[in-house]
């Protein structure tokens, strides 16, 4: 179904649209009107003494009344039902409701009342994995956000597979200029689609175009690969690089012995790769 409001495409139950945050109507509204009550005319009255009598004896029979006061109350008490079931989808102790409510305070920046409904929302059913990160979500953009990255902690280790969790955090990370944080929760989702939408957050570990392990009777040179755009650090001394090692430019000149070559790459957003590691051992004759 599509919001009466803003046309935006939206689920069957939800209260409130969470694209343009107004309620959506369910009962359309429909107009009254009062049917006329037809009268008689003294013209149109039966001057015949049996025929009032009969009439009369149909107009006030007890048992008819009866049943026509019996059927009212049964009409009155139906459509009273009906009315109460039908307003009572917008009522506080609906979930759907406290929770698209919730979204849609959330998104037009009414951080407070959000997470009063996200909270009333958990007290009807219970935490839930996304209600979980929607309250995240309000209390990061509120600047609570150690109690916002604890909750999707525990619902990374609760719900491994919830991605939406690894985004929440990803985001806390990269608005608090964390960006190796946000790197590694990122990986740790184990998401092909996550790692593409946070791409520029991801650094690849450099590759080395020799086989670890090799011995070579001549001399020989190393060369590194990363990302396009990163920076490669390396060593030779066994040490493990960081951004304050020897930068790459050109291949690697290896000397006479036992060498072991570590280096890391970093992108543009200052997040280090995994170090990647190999052994050489250079016998020139």
């Amino acid at each position: 179904m599509k919001c009466s409001h803003c046309n935006s495409e939206i689920k069957d139950g939800e209260v409130y649209c969470p694209f343009c945050g107004k309620e959506i109507r369910y009962v359309p509204d429909y107009e009254t009107g009062i049917l006329p009550v037809e009268t008689v005319s003294p013209e149109e009255s039966s001057d015949d003494p049996a025929e009032q009598e009969t009439s009369a004896k149909h107009r006030h029979h007890p048992i008819r009344m009866i049943l026509k006061i019996c059927a009212i109350v049964l009409l009155t008490g139906a459509m009273s039902s009906g009315l109460f079931r039908v307003m009572s989808l917008g009522t506080d102790g609906d979930y759907f409701y406290q929770k698209s409510a919730a979204t849609a305070a959330f998104r037009s920046g009414h951080y407070e009342r959000a997470l009063s409904l996200a909270e009333a929302a958990e007290k009807l059913r219970g935490s839930s994995a996304d209600l979980t990160v929607l309250k995240a979500r309000i209390l990061s953009s509120m600047g609570e956000d150690n109690d916002a990255v604890s909750l999707l902690q525990k619902v990374m280790e609760e719900v491994p597979g919830f991605t939406d969790a690894y985004r929440a955090l990803a985001d806390i990370y990269i608005s608090r200029d964390e960006a190796q944080k946000a790197a590694e929760v990122i990986l740790s989702a184990s998401d092909p689609e996550l790692v593409s939408e946070y791409s520029d957050y991801v650094c690849s570990a450099p590759s080395f175009n020799l086989k670890d392990g090799q011995t070579y009777t001549y001399s020989t040179k190393l060369k590194i690969s990363a990302d396009q755009g990163a920076t490669i650090y390396y060593t030779t001394d066994g040490t493990d690089p960081d951004q304050n090692s020897q930068t790459y430019s050109s291949p690697i000149v290896l000397p006479s012995g036992t060498v072991t070559v570590k280096a890391i790459a970093v992108n543009k957003k200052g997040v280090e790769s995994d170090i990647t590691e190999a052994g050489y051992t250079i016998q020139v004759r």
